[in-house]
């Protein structure tokens, strides 16, 4: 039996929604750069380099997803992924469950409440994403279409800027 590593990545502190932004089009305040970095660079010590970066295509989440990936030499492609936007926990689970066979490691990059119901549901247990965390899960199964919540993951670490 293989594991396979997913990350729930919450997108980092955006602008307040005000002055007639549209929610989709918030952008990051401009001091998360570094700390989105500082993230990356402990998650990849602690869990290793991601096959593959998904993320809502929000401009929050993907600027998050883009600061992310740079810290990751191997991997340059981001995966924006229109259900992760205002997605909801079957949402996540159909995304989770359509990564390619080949991926052993996914880092996904959305919002909340959706990535802590999510949590939720694999851990049993009530966590807290703040913007710019990251948990980390592994999964004792061969596909990712075999993802679900009745094989509950291994709880790994979570990562706060």
């Amino acid at each position: 039996m293989y594991m396979k590593q997913l990350t729930l990545l919450r997108h980092a502190k955006a602008e307040p929604n005000a002055n007639g932004v549209e929610d989709f089009q918030r952008q990051l305040i401009h001091t998360e750069a570094s700390r989105i970095s500082e993230i990356a660079k402990r998650a990849l010590e602690a869990w290793g380099t991601p096959d593959i970066v998904l993320s809502s295509p929000a401009v929050r989440a993907a600027a998050t997803a883009k600061l992310f990936a740079k810290e990751i030499v191997e991997t340059k492609d981001i995966t924006l992924y229109d259900q992760l936007y205002a997605a909801g926990t079957d949402d996540i689970f159909e995304v989770v469950r359509e990564l390619p066979a080949e991926a052993a490691y996914a880092v996904l990059v959305g919002h909340n409440p959706s990535l802590e119901e999510f949590a939720f549901l694999l851990l049993k247990e009530q966590i807290h994403l703040k913007p710019g965390e990251c948990i980390n899960f592994s999964v004792a199964i061969d596909r990712w279409e075999d993802f679900s919540i009745t094989k509950t993951p291994r709880y790994q670490q979570l990562i706060m800027p």
